[in-house]
């Protein structure tokens, strides 16, 4: 069993969401792009929903998932804070492979005070999909 180390989108960029209702969306959203201290951030009002923060274009090749090769699960980490507790929240979180796929694995939880990491998926989690060799490496992953 191969596993594929963790990789940084190559492509972040806001985008539209049905029910989102904050005008402004992501600031620096290619700030999502690396583990650091820049952060992309967003500041809808409370109980609002912001835009989607869609990140893509991860680099996988073949060398890293084989053609043909089975794929047994997904795993990602979002690094996250809010400003102020109890605020800030999950309220849909999908994979993206040329459109929103699988389970909504927003956790519901309200984000830390001071920047932490969150793991979603897992070695032996599809995150209610099916995904192919070719989809993880198109850059619409």
């Amino acid at each position: 069993m191969a596993v594929t180390d963790y990789k940084f989108a190559g492509t972040a960029a806001n985008a539209d969401r049905t029910s989102c209702n904050d005008s402004t969306g992501w600031v620096n959203p290619n700030n999502a792009k690396a583990d650091d201290t820049n952060y992309a951030n967003d500041g809808p009002a409370k109980n609002a929903f912001g835009r989607w923060l869609r990140l893509t274009n991860y680099g996988f090749s073949s060398s890293d998932i084989p053609d043909g090769a089975t794929i047994n699960g997904i795993e990602f980490v979002v690094g996250r804070a809010s400003n102020m507790a109890n605020l800030c929240n999950d309220s849909a979180l999908y994979l993206y492979a040329n459109g929103a796929v699988g389970d909504n694995l927003a956790s519901g939880t309200y984000w830390p005070t001071t920047q932490a990491d969150a793991t979603y998926g897992g070695a032996t989690n599809m995150c209610g999909t099916t995904l192919t060799q070719a989809a993880i490496v198109a850059d619409t992953f």
